[in-house]
Protein backbone atom coordinates (compact mmCIF):
# COMPACT_ATOMS: atom_id res chain seq x y z
CA UNK A 1 0.00 0.00 0.00
CA UNK A 2 1.31 3.47 -0.85
CA UNK A 3 1.61 6.21 1.74
CA UNK A 4 -1.14 8.85 1.65
CA UNK A 5 0.62 12.24 1.64
CA UNK A 6 -2.66 14.14 2.11
CA UNK A 7 -3.18 13.03 5.72
CA UNK A 8 -3.32 15.92 8.21
CA UNK A 9 -5.31 18.93 9.40
CA UNK A 10 -5.64 22.18 7.48
CA UNK A 11 -7.31 25.46 8.39
CA UNK A 12 -9.76 26.74 5.80
CA UNK A 13 -8.67 30.21 4.68
CA UNK A 14 -10.93 30.66 1.65
CA UNK A 15 -13.59 28.86 -0.35
CA UNK A 16 -14.80 30.23 -3.64
CA UNK A 17 -16.55 28.96 -6.74
CA UNK A 18 -16.68 30.53 -10.17
CA UNK A 19 -19.74 30.41 -12.37
CA UNK A 20 -19.70 30.04 -16.15
CA UNK A 21 -19.23 33.81 -16.57
CA UNK A 22 -16.22 33.85 -14.24
CA UNK A 23 -18.03 35.57 -11.35
CA UNK A 24 -16.81 34.54 -7.92
CA UNK A 25 -19.34 32.96 -5.54
CA UNK A 26 -18.41 32.89 -1.85
CA UNK A 27 -20.49 29.93 -0.70
CA UNK A 28 -19.42 30.31 2.96
CA UNK A 29 -18.79 34.08 2.91
CA UNK A 30 -15.51 35.91 2.27
CA UNK A 31 -14.01 34.88 5.64
CA UNK A 32 -15.00 31.25 6.26
CA UNK A 33 -14.03 29.55 9.52
CA UNK A 34 -13.25 25.86 9.62
CA UNK A 35 -10.82 22.98 9.38
CA UNK A 36 -10.39 20.04 7.05
CA UNK A 37 -9.14 16.81 8.64
CA UNK A 38 -7.94 13.97 6.40
CA UNK A 39 -7.01 10.54 7.74
CA UNK A 40 -6.32 8.08 4.99
CA UNK A 41 -9.39 7.83 2.78
CA UNK A 42 -11.68 9.92 4.99
CA UNK A 43 -11.82 13.74 4.94
CA UNK A 44 -14.10 15.72 7.29
CA UNK A 45 -14.96 19.43 7.17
Amino acid sequence: MTENKFVGTWQLVSFELRDEDGQVIYLYGKDPIGYIVCRGRICVW
